[in-house]
């Protein structure tokens, strides 16, 4: 399975027979291994797992994620939050800009197998998320003792992290003005508009 996510992490894990990768660059550009020969498209025998996330607070995580400066040049930034602000709605990520990222992923112009999944869902309403996710893979139906089991095993500890990486949804209204949250909302009711299963809070004030 092939987890996409435009996350700054990267990491690969073997289950079995089953490889999982996560993975950041657009569909167009897979991973080497899951497909036969040096082509640009996915074999038909990879599933895709795409994660997605509110922008604005992408944007915020992204900041704090840039505070020490040698991620800031990596990533080519410089300025304060409001500069990122604005760079992040220019496009400024390593793999390019947030909302033509993750349509490409939902119009799967090409048919692939993909489950769309969004942060919120697995942070939020993860027992219900690995429900999803087991069901796209074809496993057999996961008991309550499962879940419970993996929910623990893909939990961090709370008390190893900083002030600000607890990753839950909702960082922008502390981080980000109304202005520029309407500044987002704009964009993302005009890129997404079409696509099932936008989150109303990507797009509107809640």
């Amino acid at each position: 399975a092939v987890v996409s996510t435009q996350s700054t992490g990267e990491a690969r894990e073997a289950v079995g027979e089953v490889r999982v990768l996560v993975h950041r660059p657009p569909l167009t550009c897979p991973p080497e291994h899951s497909s036969p020969g040096p082509t640009t498209t996915i074999s038909e025998k990879v599933k895709v797992i795409h994660v997605y996330r509110d922008p604005k607070d992408v944007v915020c995580s992204l900041f704090l994620f840039m505070q020490k400066d040698r991620r800031k040049v990596k990533l080519g930034f410089e300025g304060d939050f409001s500069d990122c602000v604005d760079w992040f709605l220019k496009g400024g990520l390593v793999n390019g800009c947030y909302w033509e990222f993750n349509k490409e992923y939902l119009e799967n112009e090409d048919g692939h197998k993909i489950l769309h999944l969004t942060y919120e869902e697995l942070t939020l309403e993860k027992p219900a998320a690995i429900r999803k996710i087991n069901l796209f893979l074809g496993y057999d139906e996961l008991s309550e003792e499962d879940i419970v089991s993996v929910d623990k095993a893909t939990s961090l500890d709370p008390t190893k992290l900083k002030p600000d990486q607890h990753g839950k949804p909702g960082r922008a209204k502390e981080m980000l003005t109304q202005e520029q949250r309407s500044r987002f909302n704009e964009r993302s009711r005009v890129e997404f508009e079409g696509f099932e299963g936008i989150p109303q809070s990507y797009t509107d004030e809640n």
